[in-house]
């Protein structure tokens, strides 16, 4: 409680306890205490805000985002839950005097922290229910989001997919509710503003493919990210641009040298075949579909998953989800769960009540993350690609193998 000194305002992150000592001494002394909810919206008045939110996709999606529009000259100020790695930082503060005084944000639904927002642009990547110790129900958590949607300012506009039904309920609660609306997605026969077609999958890197803005073909766009997840992430930026008035073509430079988000397929380690990767996936949809991906850019290549559950409630909550997200490894690791926010359970038991339920002949438990890597270090071969799935420190298990292949 010291900590506090002469303070007179003292802001928490969501992940911080009401009962933390730091907060109760403020509390108790009458100095205000702020979450992000309360202060981002009065530090933003002065810009126009583009939120990106979404189950999935919006660290990568901002910091696509944010690279572009630095490379094509709007030079926004930006908020990022991940260093943009084209840039080496996750935030700027950006000027408000600026011609078009852009704010780009990571619209994090978690803690309701993007009902603090009032964005001009408001991008929503995909929904699907996470984090069931805030949001208990699929009902809840959708509701979040149409909470999102009435901060929505009169003359901005709605950017969405069609890619899952609760996307498109977003859509028609947008225009229920007489929202501008703009839409993005893969293939010809669907009906959207900002369109992929003709995709190409490049050995080694992304997805090349067309796009096409109502109906026009702009021209090709090849990128160095791969997956088709990572197509709908660079068309909610083209149709955030094109709402903007921007040149699009200016963008596909760029877009080609976007080379992700921290922790986000990020390549720690390439040599002599073996690849050692950091991904910040702990959703069973995010799983599945770096997984895919991985196989999509390195057909040949044998697949290690090693994944450090995220939380006991959303592991069990989402349990079911899990059994078939790793079917495009070739091999998988769990360790022991990362707790976060949650009391560690020691009783828990990892390979009873996780691995006996995941559909793959190649998993196991391992809980210790350096007994992880000492295996890891042995059983790998010369043309392997491991990725570590995690949202908490099992990122050591790459350092670790990392100094030992140097």
């Amino acid at each position: 409680s010291e900590n506090l000194g002469d303070a007179t305002l003292v802001v928490r992150s969501s992940a911080i306890p009401d009962k933390n000592v730091e907060v109760v001494a403020a509390n108790q002394a009458g100095i205000p205490v702020l979450k992000r909810i309360d202060f981002l919206n009065q530090i933003l008045k002065e810009y126009d805000v583009i939120g990106v939110a979404g189950t999935h996709g919006k660290t990568t999606t901002t910091s696509m985002m944010v690279w572009v529009m630095d490379q094509i000259g709007l030079a926004p100020g930006f908020i990022v839950g991940g260093v943009v790695e084209n840039l080496g930082v996750n935030a700027r503060a950006g000027n408000p005097t600026s011609e078009k005084k852009l704010f780009v944000i990571e619209a994090d639904e978690y803690d309701n922290m993007f009902h603090g927002l009032n964005p001009k642009v408001a991008v929503i990547t995909n929904v699907e229910h996470d984090h069931p110790d805030c949001f208990p129900t699929e009902e809840i958590y959708r509701n979040a989001f149409f909470g999102y949607l009435d901060k929505l300012r009169d003359d901005g506009i709605l950017i969405a997919s069609k890619t899952d039904q609760n996307s498109l309920d977003m859509l028609d609660y947008a225009e229920q509710h007489q929202k501008s609306i703009s839409t993005f997605g893969i293939g010809e026969e669907t009906e959207v503003d900002v369109m992929a077609i003709h995709l190409e999958s490049q050995i080694g890197l992304g997805y090349a493919f067309d796009v096409v803005i109502r109906g026009q073909k702009i021209g090709r766009v090849a990128l160095s990210v791969p997956g088709k997840h990572n197509v709908l992430n660079a068309l909610a930026v083209l149709a955030t641009l094109d709402f903007l008035g921007m040149d699009i073509q200016k963008a596909f430079e760029p877009l080609q040298k976007f080379v992700g988000a921290g922790r986000r397929f990020d390549i720690k380690y390439d040599n002599k075949g073996v690849l050692l990767v950091d991904d910040y996936g702990h959703h069973p949809t995010e799983i599945a579909v770096t997984l895919s991906a991985t196989k999509d850019r390195y057909p040949s290549k044998k697949v290690w998953a090693v994944w450090q559950p995220h939380m006991y409630s959303r592991t069990l909550e989402l349990l079911d989800r899990f059994e078939k997200a790793f079917d495009n490894a070739d091999a998988v690791i769990v360790t022991d769960v990362f707790a976060a926010r949650e009391q560690v359970r020691p009783e828990f038991s990892v390979e009873s009540e996780i691995v006996a339920h995941l559909k793959h002949d190649q998993v196991r438990a391992i809980c210790d993350l350096d007994e992880v890597a000492e295996t890891l270090l042995k059983e790998i071969g010369s043309d392997d690609v491991v990725i570590v799935f995690s949202a908490g420190d099992a990122t050591i298990i790459n350092q670790r193998l990392m100094e030992e292949m140097r």
